[in-house]
């Protein structure tokens, strides 16, 4: 989808951070994988996915969080040993030749490390709970402290050897250097802590430690947290200051970041919050000081990473879950088309908080087999893909790129499937964006798109194919309750729903993501909504994110939405919801002029079952829902691989 991005000349333009020169403001920026070895060591995984960022636009990339310390690292990048310098020059090999800079972090959990993974007890500048803390800390020595800054400066040591064109000394949210920085983590009583400056006293030292020994003109950056929500935490004018405090220290840019306190309400933007808090403390600290700084600020798409620096909040934009979305993500900038868009379901950092490899919903390939070509068929085959809907595009496109010639049947009047429902809620509009890709994808595709076709077990035993894909989704599961045929008993996907035509009262059945999500689109639109499930409160959204769950329960709240858990359906009549209360018995009424119903779905298995039936011999493949029922990314990744492997 091309798009007329000559606007963005600010976030294509080239920036000099001390004596280096950068070819633009897009930032990889780092974020944990899970690629790494379990000693920290490089793999072919990640050199991969640093690859294909730097070929993929990027003119700075930093890496993710590299481990100084051996004993408490968890999974990570390692920079603690020589032995370790070998792989890391393979990634500035693997990025160089695009023209990337490329900056290893550096840093040390420090309390956020967890005894579980390190087999031993967190460190921390002081043994003191917090919310930020799983396990109590103990303190540090005033010779660890010193052991810990030469670690540090060996690190930076080794990433100059190994061809980096600098570090990133990381100072931000709540690891080591930053609960030294902080007042809320720090209650030292030595030259480490107290005022500002001794609290500032071991990064301080740290910066200069690598300075002396890799010399000035080695570049250093420095990313720190602006602003902590954390009980006598950091407020934005100490942020100013620490901004202020880097730039005497020599750090060619700084980098803004910002600390939660609390793991459910993180400052990660989901569908249902934008938690960008960084912009206005970025605008701020630029004005401050004079050299570069990097901003996150949820930009999804280039014009908005452009409005970012146009607006004067940044000089450079780190781009995070967008680069995982599309590694292309910069190239498509230069050239004018549209990325692949991040829909903000963090599937991404869900996967890394439960130490799984990073995975993205949009792009199968990543964390499988990205930066490696895609195999032709040696035999193309004549593929028919029954139903136009994630699982079935997934799939059509798959098999496209091996070659085979592909048919899709979808029986709406436009591709999409769930996408399009999806996208009627205003607070999830990048399944929108999502939705206008995958049109624009076909539209430059081979593949022959057929709407408004029935595909009836006599037609496709008619059509001529080697396979036949069936992505037909599901159907709703309807209790066997008084009322439930009633005109105004409806689903999340009619359209009264979707248009939120339907009469004031309305009483959603089931607090699935489904049934949530709906209530909070009726509620945006003036309804008096209440939501009843059996489940108690504690296991809504089980599966989901806590801070995705607490989002979504906010905004619920917010918008005045009753969530009554442990009330079980009995009847429906005209204007009421009749329901039992699981834990006394006792009966409860609702008042509904309309009741949306949303308790889950089972897999259409019929039509796949008749054609087996038919043609034992036929290859009949289910995907996404039709198969069994999950989620987008289920839907998606299933139809990839089904299709990658004919």
């Amino acid at each position: 989808m091309k798009k007329d991005l000559h606007g963005c000349t600010r976030l294509l333009s080239p920036i000099r951070l001390g004596a280096l020169d950068v070819a633009n403001r897009i930032v990889l920026a780092p974020m944990d994988t899970e690629f790494t070895a379990a000693d920290g060591s490089v793999t072919d995984l990640y050199i991969a996915f640093l690859r294909e960022r730097a070929a993929g636009g990027a003119g700075m990339i930093l890496t993710e969080f590299s481990a100084v310390d051996a004993e408490q690292m968890m999974s990570s990048l390692g920079c603690y040993s020589g032995r370790l310098k070998a792989g890391l020059n393979r990634l500035v090999d693997a990025v160089s030749p695009w023209g990337a800079r490329i900056f290893l972090q550096i840093a040390h959990h420090g309390g956020q490390a967890l005894q579980a993974l390190t087999g031993h007890r967190p460190v921390a500048p002081s043994e003191i709970a917090s919310p930020l803390y799983t396990h109590l800390p103990r303190a540090l020595t005033r010779d660890e402290v010193l052991q810990l800054i030469e670690k540090f400066v060996d690190a930076a040591a080794r990433a100059q050897a190994a061809g980096f064109d600098g570090v990133e000394v990381h100072g931000a949210y709540d690891y080591l250097i930053g609960q030294f920085i902080s007042p809320h983590c720090n209650h030292r009583a030595d030259d480490f802590g107290g005022s500002f400056e001794r609290r500032l006293q071991f990064p301080a030292a740290i910066i200069a430690g690598i300075r002396d020994r890799c010399g000035s003109d080695f570049p250093v950056g420095f990313k720190f947290s602006a602003v902590e929500d954390l009980p006598g935490g950091s407020d934005r004018e100490e942020g100013v200051r620490i901004a202020r405090w880097a730039e005497s220290q020599g750090v060619v840019y700084v980098h803004v970041a910002v600390t939660a306190s609390r793991v459910d309400l993180t400052n990660l933007s989901t569908l249902y919050s934008n938690a960008d808090t960084h912009s206005a403390i970025g605008a701020q600290i630029r004005e401050a000081i004079r050299v570069p700084v990097i901003l996150t600020a949820c930009s999804r798409t280039p014009e908005e990473a452009e409005r970012v620096i146009a607006d004067g909040k940044a000089d450079l934009v780190a781009i995070g879950r967008s680069f995982l979305a599309d590694p292309a993500w910069g190239t498509r900038a230069a050239a004018g088309t549209s990325p692949r868009p991040c829909i903000l379901c963090n599937r991404c950092h869900q996967r890394i908080m439960r130490s799984r490899a990073i995975h993205c919903t949009v792009n199968p390939r990543l964390g499988e087999d990205e930066g490696t070509a895609t195999p032709l068929t040696r035999e193309a085959k004549n593929v028919t893909v029954v139903g136009g809907g994630p699982a079935g595009l997934a799939a059509a496109f798959a098999a496209a790129d091996r070659g085979h010639r592909v048919t899709v049947l979808e029986q709406g009047s436009r591709v999409g499937g769930n996408l399009v429902y999806a996208a009627a809620h205003s607070f999830k509009y990048p399944m929108g964006e999502l939705l206008a890709y995958y049109e624009a994808k076909l539209a430059a595709s081979d593949i022959d798109v057929r709407l408004l076709g029935t595909a009836s077990p006599d037609g496709l035993m008619a059509q001529p194919s080697d396979v036949i894909i069936l992505a037909i989704g599901a159907r709703p599961m309807l209790p066997d309750v008084p009322g439930i045929t009633g005109h105004q008993v409806l689903l999340p996907t009619d359209p009264k729903v979707l248009d939120a035509t339907l009469p004031p009262r309305v009483v959603v059945v089931g607090a699935g993501l489904v049934g949530l999500e709906t209530a909070l689109h009726l509620a945006e639109h003036g309804k008096q909504v209440d939501v009843i499930d059996k489940l108690d409160e504690a296991r809504l959204l089980a599966d989901e994110a806590t801070y995705i769950r607490a989002h979504l329960l906010t905004q619920l709240a917010a918008h005045g939405v009753g969530l009554h858990t442990g009330r079980a359906l009995v009847c429906i009549d005209q204007h009421r919801v009749c329901c039992e209360n699981v834990a006394t018995g006792e009966c409860e009424e609702f008042a509904a002029d309309a009741v949306v119903l949303s308790l889950g779905y089972v897999p259409n298995t019929e039509l796949a079952d008749e054609l087996r039936r038919r043609s034992p011999r036929a290859v009949v493949i289910s995907v996404g829902d039709c198969r069994r029922v999950g989620n987008l990314y289920t839907a998606i990744h299933q139809g990839h691989q089904v299709g990658s492997h004919l």
